[in-house]
């Protein structure tokens, strides 16, 4: 699998480190993941029943389950495909 290589902020970054999302699952999640129109214009990344569906269709049963535990992360993007941040999802995403 080759890894997308987007711009990110470097407040993404040390997220990213901190709360140990590896390339790859962002990757997958930027590839992947289902995206909504957050607030102030940002783009919120993550995955829903059917992205992991996708996933795991893509991927087979022995490469999701390798990811399926870290499932709950998210990504935040500026208009322009920046990532913003980074972080785990502890709470439902509400929807407008």
């Amino acid at each position: 699998m080759t890894t997308i290589q987007l711009p990110m902020t470097d407040h993404a970054a040390i997220r990213q480190r901190q709360r140990g999302i590896p390339d790859a699952l962002l990757a997958l999640l930027l590839r992947f993941g289902t995206r909504k129109r957050g607030n102030f214009g940002t783009i919120r990344a993550f995955f829903d029943k059917r992205s992991r569906a996708r996933l795991r269709r893509e991927l087979g049963v022995k490469g999701y389950a390798r990811w399926e535990a870290q499932m709950n992360s998210y990504a935040v993007l500026s208009e322009d495909a920046v990532v913003i941040t980074v972080g785990h999802r502890l709470m439902r995403f509400h929807r407008r």
